[in-house]
Parts: C-alpha cells; structure tokens; sequence
C-alpha cells in the first residue's frame, strides 16, 4: 500500500531503431489488441491512427494511449488504486502484451531504457507548504 493515491501511470521503452517495427505495425497492433486475455483489447483502446512515423491506439474518455514508433513504446492509462501490486500487475501486462509482440513480429531485441512514471494524487494535508520554487522566487 502506497499512502498517496496513484491516478495514472506511464510506461515507456527505448528500443534500438528498429524501422520494420513501423513496417510490420498492423500485425503488432492485431496482436496486440486480439491476443487471448490481452488488457488493451478494443474496449481499452476503441481507437487508432496511424502515421508514416509511428502507429497510436487510444481512448479519448480516459485519455489513455498506446504508442509504437521506431524507437519508443509508450503507454498511458488510468489506475486510480492505493495499491502499489497493481503498478506489478500492469507492468508485467504491458510486457506480455505490448512488449512481447514488439519482439517477436517486429524484432526488436536492444531495450536501452525502460521508465515508469506515476501521478499521485496530492493529499492537501501531506503537500509541501512552500514549494522550492516559492522559496527561491
């Protein structure tokens, strides 16, 4: 248990270039979104575009996002939990579901960097009083 509230979390990945990941996107994408048990299923993400650059699936009504290019794999969603297992649970998701078809359809194989970030939601009572920048100004 976390004592802040988490709202949101990201994860992202740097990979090597790996142009035929923009190549082979429509068969990532299906894998992605029809894999058996798969969280970003067409009723996580209902919507994609695509450019000549990167491919993007999305929902506008919780402003979550699936994003794949040559380089990067991104997600963004919601999780709104005190839970702190949950982060785990979705993490080793976005492995099995994202990165996973990313390394076996689109070859990808040199994950150089791979970041999470969480929003909390701000206690008002735990909040710092005088922020650093207030101090400095």
């Amino acid at each position: 248990m976390v004592p802040a509230e988490i709202l949101r979390l990201a994860f992202g990945v740097r990979y090597g270039p790996h142009l035929k990941v923009i190549d082979r996107a429509g068969a990532i994408v299906d894998e992605i979104l029809r894999a058996d048990g798969s969280p970003f299923g067409p009723e996580t993400f209902p919507f994609n575009e695509s450019s000549p650059v990167q491919y993007r699936l999305f929902n506008p009504e919780t402003d979550s996002y699936l994003l794949i290019n040559s380089q990067d794999t991104i997600l963004q969603m919601p999780l709104e939990t005190h839970d702190a297992n949950q982060v785990n649970d979705a993490a080793r998701e976005f492995e099995e579901y994202a990165l996973e078809p990313l390394r076996k359809i689109g070859g990808v194989n040199r994950i150089v960097r791979y970041g999470i970030a969480l929003h909390f939601k701000e206690d008002e009572d735990m909040a710092l009083k005088n922020t650093p920048v207030a101090n400095t100004c």
